[in-house]
């Protein structure tokens, strides 16, 4: 009886301490599981502040394709009208004015002048 009472008795030590083993597992993995879930909201919160930001950057962005393609087609207005100004002064004839004729070439004080002759660059050709 004695040999059966120190059997029990071991096997009660043994499960008492795989019991305690067992726990001390159990609270370390409800730590790390404690931290894991505080990382991923954290992550979450940061996610969605970086998503606002991106939203928000993106509607600039919108904003600013939308101004430069008004101010292309401005620009390419302006060239159009130009080009037109230019094929009209290159179309009267010399006669009309003080200006030299083209086989006369410009005097010294035309230098700083542009040649309004020269033909127009064409609007895509200034936005490269």
């Amino acid at each position: 009886m004695q040999a059966e009472r120190d059997r029990l008795t071991a096997e009660r030590d043994q499960t008492e301490e795989a019991i305690k083993k067992l726990s001390g597992d159990r609270q370390r993995q409800a730590s790390e599981l404690e931290a894991l879930q505080k990382r991923q909201a954290e992550a979450q919160a940061q996610l969605a502040t970086l998503t606002e930001g991106l939203a928000s950057r993106n509607k600039e962005l919108a904003a600013l394709e939308e101004r430069l393609k008004s101010t292309r087609q401005e620009l390419a207005d302006a060239q159009s009208k130009l080009a037109d100004t230019r094929q009209q002064l290159s179309d009267r004839p010399a006669s009309l004015g003080n200006a030299p004729s083209r086989h006369e070439g410009p005097s010294a004080g035309d230098a700083a002048l542009p040649d309004l002759a020269a033909p127009a660059q064409k609007p895509a050709e200034l936005l490269r």
